[in-house]
């Protein structure tokens, strides 16, 4: 488990020290290559495309999108009660779970830095493994999903194609093979999965096809929201304490409801809505008091998400 946790962490860190070394650096400033990168990067004419990467389209095409279910089940009950929110992603703009487009200039002109290079070859070394599904016989394996995220990472990161349909075909079968239920907490790998279905959808957007799109969201919805502890849509559990201050919503959920507001904004409406009206209150009204409530054990796991 620890192995685990520490390769998992190699990813996330490497996103948030790209992001924050990269504050001395002007968005969009020349990197000295002319190469592009990713979904926020400059159009090009397009080039002969690999038979690598036509191999993954045809193997993304095959997937059948009953097998993921329907979205209007579970997404008509997305309808908030207590209006829009105030803020919402800008319409249109990918990347923008983690980090926007001009993020990504920054983070790729600092990727050679001596602060950065390390995690940098660690991150392209995960991601170039191929994998089919990170659920081995329903079994979800940690690891692997942190390949899926990196792969989609690398693929904003540099353009190339064949990591972003890897990506989103790794997504898929994870979608459809995972099964949490045997889990002491089965909400946190179904969580784990609907974050990086975020990501992938996010980072690789333009690499998706409109199946594409309507089976992460239906099978995420079906497969993964829906057995979440929280609910589908997340209106269970209260706003002070247990598992819905942990990353099912503010993590989990957000992140993919960032991901997808363009095609379906009621679920990024009614998810933020519920962390803004009414689990803000209540944490904030717990943290002018200068310490968390939940002490040194949940404490820090807690708080965490509260940053």
């Amino acid at each position: 488990m620890k192995k685990v946790l520490a390769l998992l962490f190699v990813i996330i860190a490497a996103v948030c020290v790209f992001i924050a070394c990269s504050r001395g650096v002007t968005p969009g400033a020349d990197t000295g290559s002319e190469e592009t990168s990713g979904a926020g990067a400059e159009t090009k004419p397009p080039v002969e495309e690999s038979a690598e990467v036509k191999k993954y389209r045809e193997r993304n095409a095959s997937f059948k999108t009953e097998d993921f279910g329907t979205v209007g089940k579970y997404e008509r009950n997305f309808t908030s009660k207590i209006g829009t929110p105030p803020v919402t992603p800008t319409a249109g703009e990918h990347p923008r779970v983690m980090f926007n487009s001009d993020d990504l200039a920054a983070i790729i002109a600092n990727l050679e830095t001596d602060a950065n290079n390390s995690a940098y070859r660690t991150l392209v070394s995960f991601a170039r493994k191929t994998i089919k599904s990170a659920s081995k016989g329903g079994e979800l394996d940690l690891v692997e999903l942190g390949r899926v995220e990196a792969m989609a990472f690398y693929y904003a990161l540099t353009g190339d194609a064949l990591y972003a349909q890897k990506a989103i075909y790794a997504i898929k079968q994870t979608i459809l093979d995972v099964d949490c239920e045997k889990d002491f907490d089965p909400y946190r790998g179904y969580g784990a999965v609907m974050y990086v279905a975020g990501c992938v959808y996010d980072w690789c957007y333009d690499q998706l096809t409109e199946a594409d799109r309507e089976q992460i969201v239906f099978g995420t919805l079906k497969n993964l929201a829906s057995r979440m502890e929280v609910g589908c849509p997340p209106s269970k559990e209260g706003a002070i304490s247990h598992h819905t201050v942990e990353c099912q919503i503010q993590k989990s959920y957000l992140s993919f409801a960032i991901a997808v507001y363009d095609e379906y904004p009621n679920i990024y409406n009614y998810v933020a809505k519920r962390l803004i009206s009414n689990i803000a209150p209540a944490q904030n009204y717990f943290i002018a008091s200068g310490m968390h409530w939940e002490g040194t054990a949940y404490g820090p796991f807690r708080g965490c998400y509260l940053m």
